[in-house]
């Protein structure tokens, strides 16, 4: 990809390592890129960059002591530490060079695609998998900076209508953790805020994180596909950093593999799936 691409020039904000295509991928080289034996895809390894890091140094703001102090209870924890009386740094780079990696690598999917539905469909390998979500994303400071939306196929929506009302999804929650976890940390206050959650007989999907009810929901006028037996629009409420943002990529990931470990390729293949 050239340096003055079109697709690279939405982050004159940043100041981003040079974009690489191979064998690493990303904005200096986040990724890796491995051709296992056997199969007909590549595999990419993306991992979550480390954001919150704790110094050895007390926390500046208790002095080490893990309370709030003052006029507070004296069991009231740090608003800075929370408790752990070690200062810390966010190291906020990595993540909105891995969240603008992603940005360019969903719009390269996108114009993918587009160019597989085209003339030159004879020039361009296509996967016998169907694709089951399309996601759009952002990378930006300050509101919506890490913005997310994108569609679900009806195979996913089908999917979903056989969970029951308001039934929780583990294995979504637990990958949003995980991913949160490797950046963050997840405090004992933050546990709650992880959600994926079918809301209606219909597969009305919410997921949520860490925020100001942040995650992603379906658009508002998502029951017009609905109601015609497709899948349907989702977007995102107060996803303003790639930490939000990456923790509900994870989200989505863990969605497809759970179909696809459970033998759900397309719509016809949905009498395979059992909740």
């Amino acid at each position: 990809m050239r340096p003055n691409s079109p697709i690279l020039g939405n982050f004159s904000e940043f100041s981003f390592q040079e974009f690489s295509i191979t064998p690493q991928f990303g904005f200096g080289g986040l990724w890796k890129i491995h051709d296992p034996s056997g199969v007909w895809y590549r595999m990419i390894s993306a991992p979550m960059p480390k954001v919150r890091v704790c110094m050895k140094e007390p926390c500046g703001y208790c002095e080490g002591t893990g309370r709030r102090g003052g006029m507070y209870p004296p069991d009231e924890r740090c608003m800075w530490c929370h408790g752990s009386r070690r200062g810390e740094v966010m190291h906020w780079e990595r993540a909105y060079a891995s969240s603008a990696t992603w940005t360019v690598f969903l719009k390269l999917a996108e114009a993918f695609l587009y160019q597989r539905a085209g003339a030159q469909v004879s020039e361009v390998f296509v996967s016998p998998l169907t694709q089951l979500i399309e996601v759009n994303a952002v990378t930006k400071h300050g509101d919506y900076g890490g913005a997310l939306d994108g569609r679900y196929a009806a195979a996913v929506r089908t999917v979903l209508t056989c969970f029951p009302e308001y039934a929780r999804i583990p294995e979504v929650e637990d990958a949003m953790v995980k991913a949160y976890h490797r950046m963050m940390g997840v405090r004992s206050f933050e546990k709650s805020s992880f959600r994926a959650q079918v809301q209606s007989a219909d597969g009305w999907f919410v997921t949520n994180c860490p925020g100001s009810r942040s995650g992603l929901h379906p658009a508002h006028d998502a029951y017009r596909d609905i109601g015609k037996g497709w899948g349907y629009e989702f977007q995102c409420a107060n996803v303003d950093t790639p930490v939000q943002q990456l923790t509900l990529l994870a989200g989505l990931a863990a969605l497809i593999t759970l179909l696809r470990t459970r033998g759900v390729e397309d719509a016809s293949s949905m009498g395979a799936f059992h909740v």
